[in-house]
């Protein structure tokens, strides 16, 4: 601030040099207060600014659809299986103790004596085949021959295996002697075939007369067939 001149001189001009120097100062601190009271405020900092923001545009796809509550159509049941084609086994009926433990008998071989000759009946009866009826004994040489020549062919015994046979030595035992007389033997060997269902047979030679008429073994084919011609 300034003051004029003349009045600042008259106001000091008759003071002291002491008085001078603190009116001076007095005065230096009021203009120093009224330049802070007069200056002008510096501006103050201006708000921050408001920006708006864009509005955000809306998800362009469509909101979910509630859940319906229309009644949902009635399932038809699943229809019932088709009957399998397969046929239902049934069990074997269960044989019996004696069945069981019987061992299976092979066909090649020979049933042998009186007992014997019942157990190859019942067989023959069951399996309706023919039976081979034996009679030999151990000290006749033409029954050794006949069993290492024609019953020892291998032909003959293929044969043989699918009837069944017995052999019977009539000096073993009473019964066998008696079935020796029921079949009507007279020498030895005596061997016959008996056809299914019958009880007595036809005796089948091993030999045969040649046509010189001596007598000659037959062949193994010719034992064969007329063992199937007996046996019918």
């Amino acid at each position: 601030m300034k003051y004029p001149a003349a009045s600042f001189e008259g106001a000091v001009g008759g003071a002291s040099p002491g008085a001078i120097s603190l009116t001076l100062v007095v005065l230096a601190l009021a203009g120093v207060a009224a330049h802070r009271v007069w200056a002008p405020a510096s501006p103050s900092a201006a708000p921050p600014a408001t920006v708006s923001s864009a509005p955000v545009d809306a998800p362009t796809s469509p909101p979910a659809a509630p859940p319906s509550t229309a009644a949902s159509a009635p399932v038809d049941p699943p229809a019932p299986a088709a009957p399998s084609a397969e046929l239902t086994l049934r069990p074997a009926p269960a044989m019996s103790h004696e069945e069981a433990s019987a061992p299976v008998r092979s066909r090649d071989l020979w049933y042998e004596g009186a007992d014997g000759y019942r157990q190859a009946v019942s067989e023959a009866t069951s399996d309706h085949r023919a039976m081979a009826v034996y009679f030999r004994t151990d000290w006749c040489p033409y029954c050794k021959k006949l069993d290492r020549g024609l019953l020892s062919d291998s032909a003959v015994q293929s044969y043989l295996q699918t009837v069944v046979k017995v052999r019977i030595n009539p000096e073993k035992g009473s019964a066998e002697r008696q079935l020796e007389r029921d079949f009507g033997g007279t020498a030895y060997p005596y061997f016959l075939i008996v056809p299914p269902g019958r009880r007595l047979g036809e005796r089948v030679e091993g030999v045969t007369r040649a046509i010189d008429g001596r007598w000659r073994q037959r062949t193994p084919s010719e034992f064969i067939a007329e063992c199937r011609r007996a046996a019918g």
